[in-house]
């Protein structure tokens, strides 16, 4: 039976880089995804935010399944998901797969440095408020 890690965090917060670090420097048999599923993780958090605990029940049983065939299809006996669209739902998602949860936690003024280097909020773009 294959491993499950559950690693998520808010925007910005480093998920992609811890992703491929653990893709690029982890034994064979260990693979880090980064947000793979990222249409329906954004359809629980709305279930979440709406605090419809059926929808989110069903999302998690249906996430966890597609997680456990992929992990069958690549033969892995560990897989470390790092997800940022989790973090509504990761706790649940942890249980359902018996795998540990980890929240990463950036210091905020990076987490705003990064935004505005990536011109996030700029003139025009969604969220962008004058």
């Amino acid at each position: 039976m294959t491993e499950h890690t559950i690693v998520s965090g808010m925007g910005r917060s480093g998920t992609r880089w811890l992703a491929t670090l653990f893709t690029k420097a982890t034994p064979e048999g260990v693979w880090g995804r980064h947000e793979p599923h990222f249409t329906i993780d954004h359809d629980a958090l709305v279930a979440d935010l709406k605090g419809d605990i059926e929808g989110v029940a069903k999302y998690v049983t249906e996430r966890a399944e597609l997680s456990r065939a992929w992990a069958r299809g690549k033969n892995a006996t560990h897989v470390i998901e790092v997800n940022s669209g989790l973090r509504h739902v990761a706790k649940e998602l942890g249980r359902h797969l018996e795998a540990p949860v980890v929240h990463l936690v950036r210091d905020p003024r990076a987490v705003i440095a990064s935004l505005w280097a990536r011109q996030h909020y700029r003139d025009g773009a969604e969220g962008y408020v004058q």
